[in-house]
């Protein structure tokens, strides 16, 4: 595979998180279609190494269910560097995750952010509350991923007006936090 891609038009971190979302829709390889996305198209694919004896293996999409931390880097060189480079930061896996914007030079990150022990639940975490809203998500995968689209599309375009702005980005992330935490 090519290390880098020629585009069409400059790219922006929305443009970077939709591909870290991509499951191959509307090609032959499409994880939301077929017999193994199930009833509610759900892309997400679980080992069946010794249950069955089919061989063989699922495709792998960039969005991958069992991703614990997703990141979309800004390198902003017109800006001092405490605020020129910004993290896009996911909690999660990318389609089930709230990007927020990140300063590289923050002192320090939101307070559900700095809890995100993946051995111990606690409703104070945003990587439980993201990790809470894919699982149920997957329930009614097609139904219910409409909802978390449209949440995600809304905080993660008033974070990167505010980042487009040269507004802190603190404040961008908290907004997101906090809403994200009230989807579930």
């Amino acid at each position: 595979y090519p290390a880098t891609v020629s585009t069409r038009r400059k790219l922006s971190p929305l443009d970077l998180i939709a591909v870290h979302r991509d499951m191959y829709q509307g090609t032959p390889f499409d994880m939301t279609a077929g017999a193994a996305a199930g009833a509610f198209s759900n892309p997400d694919r679980y080992s069946a190494s010794g249950v069955t004896k089919l061989r063989g293996a699922w495709e792998r999409s960039i969005a991958l269910y069992r991703t614990s931390q997703t990141h979309v880097v800004q390198a902003r060189g017109w800006l001092p560097p405490t605020i020129g480079g910004v993290a896009w930061y996911g909690p999660h896996a990318a389609h089930g995750t709230c990007f927020l914007p990140l300063h590289i030079g923050a002192q320090a990150v939101p307070a559900p952010h700095a809890d995100a022990d993946p051995r111990s639940v606690s409703r104070r975490s945003a990587y439980w509350a993201h990790k809470f809203v894919l699982n149920l998500a997957r329930a009614r995968y097609s139904d219910m991923m409409g909802v978390v689209r449209a949440v995600q599309r809304r905080l993660e375009t008033a974070a990167w007006e505010r980042v487009r702005a040269d507004s802190p980005a603190a404040a961008a992330a908290a907004a997101c936090t906090s809403r994200w935490v009230h989807v579930c």
